[in-house]
């Protein structure tokens, strides 16, 4: 079982790598919108959003209509981490029409699991 969980794990950590230049772009308003999961030791993400507009960017696990971890409101060119296992959700934080903002993954870190009998 601990194999087959490793194996789940660095298949996302190396799916996330091997797509670090593609970007993911949603139109976004007051309500949140989900742009991806993680599960890993750490996900830092670059998101970059429409200029002169602010957004609130979310991490964790989404219960409830909202997330429930880290969150920040941010604008233009940013990045942010998560931990565990998880999810980003990000929304518009301004007054305003729905704008385009695009995320990215550009780094992660496995969990480590340990090969020893116990």
């Amino acid at each position: 079982m601990f194999r087959t969980l490793a194996a789940v794990f660095v298949f996302i950590a190396s799916a996330g790598n091997a797509r670090a230049a593609d970007y993911l772009c949603k139109s976004v308003d007051r309500e949140w919108a989900w742009f991806g999961d993680h599960v890993a030791m750490s996900v830092t993400y670059l998101i970059v959003g429409t200029g002169g507009r602010s957004y609130e960017v979310g991490t964790g696990v989404f219960a409830r209509g909202q997330p429930f971890g880290w969150k920040q409101r941010l604008s233009g060119q940013s990045r942010i981490s998560g931990w565990g296992a998880g999810s980003l959700h990000i929304r518009q934080a301004d007054d305003g029409e729905p704008f385009k903002v695009c995320v990215t993954l550009r780094d992660t870190s496995l969990i480590t699991i340990l090969h020893t009998e116990f």
